[in-house]
């Protein structure tokens, strides 16, 4: 089979990776949970769960507010800087905020998005690696 002068697109390949990621996150949150399940019988986790219980409603009264602040935040945020492609949309400030969160400074999402963006108004809709073209449109 020659691939020579063939535009190969990985997009099939990110996708079932990122399904396969997701599946990986819920068997290892089962897998916490199977574990609290039989630690429960533990006096130590058992005083533990008790403790959530009974401190849920201030939790949940917690989590409530502080999405109020995060969405009050990131509504502000893109109204202020909708220009800025990383700011453009709700979901990306929002994103974005979370990065920032969480000290990702050097998101490399960001850069490919970028570079995109500049390679489509400056014309250019392939780059070339060697033998194989890469679309990354």
């Amino acid at each position: 089979m020659c691939v020579i002068g063939k535009i190969v697109s990985f997009d099939p390949v990110v996708y079932y990776n990122k399904v396969y990621l997701g599946f990986i996150g819920v068997v290892a949150f089962i897998t916490q949970l199977q574990l609290l399940h039989l630690l429960r019988y533990h006096r130590t986790i058992s005083i533990l769960g008790e403790t959530l219980c009974r401190s849920m409603t201030d939790l949940l009264s917690f989590g409530c507010v502080m999405g109020i602040i995060f969405i009050a935040f990131a509504i502000a945020i893109h109204l202020l800087y909708h220009d800025l492609v990383e700011y453009s949309t709700i979901g990306d400030t929002m994103g974005s905020q979370v990065r920032i969160e969480h000290c990702i400074f050097n998101d490399t999402s960001c850069e490919t998005h970028h570079t995109r963006d500049t390679r489509s108004r400056l014309g250019w809709g392939n780059q070339r690696l060697g033998l194989i073209s890469v679309s990354r449109d």
